[in-house]
């Protein structure tokens, strides 16, 4: 016998009408809510993201801090650092400065302390005194032996909560997509770039894990990014602008008395792809199953789990053929270059285009949010430097010598050939 469904009656209005605008960034409709549909079980929760989305707002429209002085620019960067000779330089480069008084002290206890090593294989030892609010790093810097034996793909972490940095041999590659694929200038203007050394790059991006240990350290100027309501942890710290991404490396430069730096436009696309040519490291198209974008109006529409409408750990999908993950979707990620709307007159060395518009910087690899052609090989983005506080970046060690490289979202670090 055949049955028929029972009668379920309509929801009330204003559950309907809760649906309809709890995900709206306007914290006016919050508010009209509230007035008009005062007795609803959702006043309390309208009421709460009104007062949110207003404290947003709010520190949108705060006008950016006065810039530092270039000499407290560089105490922030060194102030913590190992290595007398960073001191002995700043009072050399800054003798007026206000800080010098505390360079000198801060030199003289180094060399006080600093114990010169009779075994060159022995890796160096944090000698540095633990500030009040640091935390115990267990930094382990990697000697000129160990960093001479290092070959392609090797890893290596010179702290417990430091990135894992892998390395990338020397090598050129085509910048930019081919104009069947793109329809940018950034894109299609494809040139030659070559790098002649090696360098290290972070196998993920920066988690918050990472990001909180840089905090609770007394870096990363305090700032405590959100999480969305997603969870920390394994999770790639978001919500952070270009100039908080330079202030996490420079904290890793001086924990470790290494040259940590955000990677270069050039430096980005040649990890990403990874001896590849097509768009994305693994081929022409992109599901679902591959990275974490929004594909509601992708290539992909029924592969399983449907649109990421958050972000997902590190370590989700697979490495590339160099052992990188997630270079393609997931969060955008900082690099150093300035703003330029083609690649003519870019370096073909690798190195950071530091002309254009600087108050711009750009980003690589596209996000949960973006459609899947937005985290193409070749894909670039631009935000202001500080109002814009994006997802990840990339990070990278100056200096690593080995034989065979940089990655924040990754962090970088760079390698003469020996």
């Amino acid at each position: 016998m055949c049955g028929l469904a029972a009668y379920s009656p309509p929801p009330p209005a204003d559950e309907i009408v809760w649906n309809a605008i709890k995900e709206s960034h306007d914290p006016a409709i919050f508010e009209e809510y509230s007035a008009k549909y005062s007795s609803s079980s959702h006043v309390s929760a309208a009421l709460s993201r009104r007062d949110e989305l207003k404290k947003e707002r709010a520190a949108a429209a705060a006008p950016p801090p006065p810039p530092l002085a270039t000499d407290e620019i560089v105490w922030n960067a060194i102030k913590d650092g190992r290595s007398p000779a960073m001191f002995e330089e700043f009072l050399s480069k800054f003798p007026e400065s206000s800080r010098s008084a505390e360079v000198r002290e801060r030199l003289k206890a180094l060399q006080g302390t600093q114990l010169a090593s009779t075994n060159a294989t022995l890796p160096a030892i944090d000698v540095t005194p633990q500030r009040e609010g640091s935390i115990a790093l267990g930094i382990k810097v990697l000697s000129s032996s160990e960093e001479a034996a290092l070959k392609q793909k090797a890893s290596f972490k010179e702290c417990e909560k430091c990135p894992e940095m892998i390395v990338v041999a020397p090598g050129a590659f085509m910048m930019g997509a081919s104009e069947s694929v793109s329809k940018r200038a950034t894109e299609s203007s494809r040139h030659k770039v070559t790098f002649a050394r090696s360098f290290a790059v972070g196998r993920y991006a920066v988690t918050f894990e990472e990001w909180d240990a840089c905090v609770a350290d007394g870096g990363c100027n305090g700032y405590k990014p959100w999480d969305n309501g997603w969870g920390r942890g394994k999770r790639p710290a978001i919500n952070i602008s270009w100039s908080d991404a330079k202030s996490y490396v420079a904290w890793l430069s001086a924990r470790t008395g290494k040259t940590y730096r955000l990677l270069s436009e050039a430096e980005r696309e040649y990890v990403t792809r990874a001896g590849t040519t097509s768009p994305f490291w693994w081929g022409a198209s992109v599901s679902r199953g591959q990275a974490n974008y929004d594909d509601r109006v992708g290539q992909d529409k029924n592969a399983k789990g449907g649109s990421g409408q958050k972000t997902v750990p590190v370590d989700f999908f697979q490495p590339n053929p160099w052992g990188l993950y997630q270079v393609h979707g997931n969060i955008w990620e900082w690099v150093e270059d300035c703003v330029n709307d083609t690649y003519d007159g870019a370096p073909t060395d690798g190195s950071p285009w530091m002309k254009g518009r600087c108050e711009q910087r750009v980003l690589r690899g596209g996000s949960w949010v973006s459609q899947g052609g937005c985290s193409r090989s070749g894909k670039s983005l631009w935000r202001a430097v500080r109002r814009t506080r994006q997802q990840r970046w990339i990070s990278s060690r100056e200096d690593v010598e080995i034989a065979g490289h940089e990655r924040i979202g990754l962090a970088s670090r760079n390698n003469p050939i020996q």
